[in-house]
């Protein structure tokens, strides 16, 4: 593509626009000159000009630029005189004079608001008969100024090209040239705004015509590749006196991205899965916009929500849904190319299992669970495992069910005896499982039988003990010594006296010799 791309030197106009440090200020502060941009002054400075505020404790200075280096020459608090001529239209007045002053110069006007905003306005002049330089607009000696540092600083705009391409600027050549020599451009590769290496200086083609200047740029002639290129620009005129530094940030891209969406193709429902997006522009410092689609069976699409973004080339989605999802994807690169691509997911029903517990254990089908009617037990089907919330049928006998509860109590039987109970769960698809067991609901013990074995074992004490008294009662009587009785002998009976009082220990011993 050839063609023309103008860049716009507000420092060249005759009405310059302010340079505003505030962001939406609807009382904007317009400032305009009354002399054109490049006049030639002798002897000193006298420039005019009109403002929609009043001008009070703005400042001026007189820069000269006439090297590389700016340097600030003269200045002064107050501007010569400003008068009101109507609403809002204030006409103001600066003249300094200078005698012997010669030098590319522009004169700022610094004007700050009571909250701290700086503005400034800047003229260009040619004062004096020496040290005159060519001027293209918008070069480092102005841009690069500390005007700059004052206000927030603004990326310089990027020039799209795909092949050769025409750029103009403006120009203001000094009163005593007529015309432009040589143009030349020192071009390197800036991926991030800084040369990757040192620059390669060429002349380029050029037309010059009033105070424009058009070069082309031909990425053939000037061997550059796909990406992003810094050129600086100068002028030579015909007295072989050259201008600044002109910065120009060239993209040169001539084809669209490489896209491939990455992604599984089956995942299951509420399991997480990853879509990234690989873009491929073929050269350093690429960036690109992204445009991202869901598309489910029935044709409709969304946009992800900010939590299924995790960055502007990654989603993480969570469906909860079966079905087969469209993932697409736009991609459109800094010099406007855009590419698509789409990719399809399905996604599966994990179909739920049916669990019955009690107390914490889970029931084989089949099983035969026994209970106690009137005490406290709770039948449980809540770890019924799936991978999102499922609803609760249970069937008991085949004639009574209840739905949308996950427990069953005592509550629910309305007799003793076996019961058959099943469980059927159900999730959003309509999937189901069942499981089956038995429970044996026996009644409670009578209560006149639990009283007579509560009297039981304390009557069986006491009776044990009662035979025990009895027993050791009966022994005592049967222990008790005899009385002695009275005998009455005969009269033919006698009884021996001979040994009476006499020790029976002596008899022994003599016994025993």
């Amino acid at each position: 593509m050839t063609g023309t791309f103008l860049v716009i030197a507000l420092l060249f106009t005759s009405t310059l626009t302010t340079v505003q440090a505030s962001d939406g200020d609807s009382d904007s502060k317009e400032l305009e000159f009354d002399q054109p941009s490049g006049t030639h002054m002798v002897d000193g400075i006298n420039l005019t000009g009109h403002a929609n505020f009043p001008l009070r404790n703005a400042s001026w200075s007189i820069v000269n630029i006439s090297s590389q280096t700016p340097t600030t020459i003269l200045s002064g608090p107050y501007l010569t005189a400003v008068q009101p001529v109507a609403d809002d239209e204030y006409q103001w007045e600066l003249l300094v004079e200078f005698p012997h002053l010669a030098c590319t110069c522009y004169i700022e006007i610094d004007f700050v608001e009571g909250d701290g905003i700086p503005h400034h306005w800047r003229h260009l002049v040619y004062v004096g008969d020496n040290h005159h330089r060519p001027v293209l607009a918008d070069e480092h000696a102005l841009a690069g100024s500390s005007m700059e540092k004052s206000i927030e600083q603004v990326d310089p705009p990027l020039v799209l090209i795909d092949g050769s391409f025409d750029l103009t600027y403006e120009i203001m050549l000094p009163p005593s040239s007529t015309s432009l020599t040589q143009v030349r451009a020192d071009v390197c590769e800036a991926p991030n705004g800084v040369c990757r290496a040192t620059p390669r200086t060429l002349s380029v083609p050029f037309t010059h015509s009033g105070n424009e200047v058009m070069v082309t740029v031909d990425p053939t002639y000037l061997n550059m590749s796909q990406g992003v290129w810094l050129i600086e620009f100068s002028a030579t005129d015909d007295l072989l006196r050259d201008s600044g530094l002109l910065q120009t940030t060239i993209l040169y891209d001539n084809q669209a991205p490489y896209v491939e969406l990455l992604l599984r193709a089956n995942v299951m429902e509420q399991e997480p899965v990853n879509v990234y997006v690989s873009v491929e522009d073929g050269y350093l410092g690429e960036s690109s916009s992204f445009t991202w689609t869901i598309i489910n069976e029935n044709g409709m699409r969304r946009a992800p929500v900010e939590s299924e973004q995790i960055a502007v080339d990654q989603l993480l989605l969570n469906f909860s849904e079966q079905g087969v999802y469209s993932i697409e994807v736009s991609v459109r690169d800094r010099a406007g190319y855009m590419t698509q691509d789409s990719s399809t997911i399905t996604v599966m029903n994990q179909r739920p299992t049916a669990l019955i517990s009690v107390d914490g254990l889970v029931l084989e089908d089949d099983v035969r669970l026994t209970l106690v009617d009137g005490e406290s037990w709770v039948i449980l089907g809540n770890k019924s495992v799936d991978n999102e919330p499922v609803d609760y049928l249970w069937v008991i006998n085949d004639d009574r069910s209840w739905r949308g509860i996950s427990t069953l109590t005592p509550d629910q039987f309305d007799r003793t005896g076996v019961h058959t109970v099943e469980l059927i769960v159900f999730d959003d698809d309509g999937a189901t499982h069942s499981t089956t067991i038995e429970i044996d609901i026996l009644a409670p013990a009578p209560e006149e039988d639990s009283s007579m074995l509560a009297w039981f074992f304390p009557g069986l004490l006491v009776l044990i003990v009662l035979v025990v008294v009895g027993f050791r009662s009966k022994s005592s009587t049967n222990l008790e010594l005899p009385k002695w009785k009275n005998v009455e002998h005969s009269g033919n009976v006698t009884e021996s006296t001979e040994y009476i009082n006499e020790d029976a220990t002596i008899e022994e011993d003599e016994a025993r010799g």
